[in-house]
Protein backbone atom coordinates (compact mmCIF):
# COMPACT_ATOMS: atom_id res chain seq x y z
CA UNK A 1 0.00 0.00 0.00
CA UNK A 2 1.36 3.45 -1.03
CA UNK A 3 1.45 6.40 1.18
CA UNK A 4 -0.90 7.89 -0.56
CA UNK A 5 -3.40 4.86 -0.52
CA UNK A 6 -3.07 5.01 3.17
CA UNK A 7 -4.14 8.28 3.62
CA UNK A 8 -7.34 7.91 1.26
CA UNK A 9 -8.20 5.15 3.62
CA UNK A 10 -8.26 6.93 5.93
CA UNK A 11 -9.57 9.93 4.48
CA UNK A 12 -13.42 9.05 5.67
CA UNK A 13 -15.21 11.91 3.18
CA UNK A 14 -12.77 11.92 0.95
CA UNK A 15 -12.46 15.32 1.22
CA UNK A 16 -8.41 15.53 0.53
CA UNK A 17 -7.72 15.87 4.32
CA UNK A 18 -7.76 14.08 7.09
CA UNK A 19 -9.32 15.32 9.69
CA UNK A 20 -8.50 14.66 13.82
CA UNK A 21 -11.28 12.41 14.34
CA UNK A 22 -10.60 10.44 10.67
CA UNK A 23 -7.35 9.98 12.30
CA UNK A 24 -7.84 8.71 15.28
CA UNK A 25 -10.95 6.58 14.03
CA UNK A 26 -9.21 4.98 11.17
CA UNK A 27 -5.59 4.32 12.96
CA UNK A 28 -7.50 2.45 15.24
CA UNK A 29 -8.20 -0.38 13.06
CA UNK A 30 -4.19 -0.98 12.82
CA UNK A 31 -4.57 -1.79 16.52
CA UNK A 32 -0.75 -0.56 17.38
CA UNK A 33 -0.69 -2.15 21.11
CA UNK A 34 1.63 1.14 22.30
CA UNK A 35 -1.29 4.06 21.41
CA UNK A 36 -3.97 4.46 22.94
CA UNK A 37 -6.60 6.47 21.61
CA UNK A 38 -5.87 9.93 23.51
CA UNK A 39 -1.93 8.98 22.16
CA UNK A 40 -3.32 9.46 18.56
CA UNK A 41 -5.20 12.73 19.25
CA UNK A 42 -1.89 13.98 20.59
CA UNK A 43 0.16 12.32 17.58
CA UNK A 44 -2.48 14.13 15.44
CA UNK A 45 -1.50 17.43 17.02
CA UNK A 46 1.95 17.52 16.38
CA UNK A 47 1.99 16.10 12.74
CA UNK A 48 -0.69 19.29 11.73
CA UNK A 49 2.42 21.31 10.75
CA UNK A 50 0.11 24.13 9.44
CA UNK A 51 -2.22 24.03 12.58
CA UNK A 52 -5.40 23.33 9.77
CA UNK A 53 -6.55 20.76 11.95
CA UNK A 54 -6.40 18.48 8.75
CA UNK A 55 -3.86 16.68 7.33
CA UNK A 56 -3.18 16.59 3.68
CA UNK A 57 -0.83 14.15 2.42
CA UNK A 58 2.67 16.09 2.48
CA UNK A 59 1.97 16.20 6.26
CA UNK A 60 1.02 12.65 6.68
CA UNK A 61 4.09 11.51 4.09
CA UNK A 62 6.37 13.36 6.60
CA UNK A 63 5.02 10.83 9.51
CA UNK A 64 5.37 8.13 7.35
CA UNK A 65 8.35 8.23 5.99
CA UNK A 66 9.74 9.62 9.27
CA UNK A 67 8.65 6.41 10.69
CA UNK A 68 9.92 4.55 7.76
CA UNK A 69 13.67 6.26 8.74
CA UNK A 70 13.48 5.47 12.33
CA UNK A 71 13.31 1.92 11.96
CA UNK A 72 15.89 2.05 9.44
CA UNK A 73 17.97 3.19 11.86
CA UNK A 74 16.83 0.56 14.85
CA UNK A 75 17.61 -2.40 12.04
CA UNK A 76 21.04 -1.33 11.17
Amino acid sequence: MSIKDLHNSLDSDKDGDVDKREFTENMGQFKIPTIRPTDLGYLFDSLDINDRARLNLVEFSLFIKGAELSKKEKIT
